[in-house]
């Protein structure tokens, strides 16, 4: 159930991804340049972190969507499956906040 949510979330995002891509190739168009253009280089690093963070919160949402649908017990099988092998585990940052400047 949730691998279908996770797909159509994919599916509404290609956008994002897409948009991802093409700043990653932008910036090693940039890097491998005669003219090393940091302004530019920072730019599109910019964008493709935009478009991750993007992607990144609607993959989140649609968990959160999910685990609304859930029972109690269920949700508990899907926290411990999370803080085993998903985004919840010991150590990952995969939930963590951006670091604020």
């Amino acid at each position: 159930m949730f691998n279908k949510a996770l797909r159509e979330t994919r599916l509404d995002a290609r956008q994002l991804i897409k948009s991802g891509q093409d700043s990653r190739a932008e910036v090693r168009e940039l890097l491998d340049a005669p003219e090393f253009d940091r302004g530019a280089i920072l730019i599109a690093l910019s964008h493709a972190c935009e478009a991750d963070m993007g992607l990144c919160l609607g993959v989140k949402a649609s968990l959160v969507d999910f685990a609304a649908s859930l029972t109690p017990e269920e949700r508990e099988k899907l926290v411990s499956g999370l803080a085993r092998q998903g985004a919840l585990r010991q150590g990952t940052l995969a939930l963590a906040l951006p670091l604020q400047r």
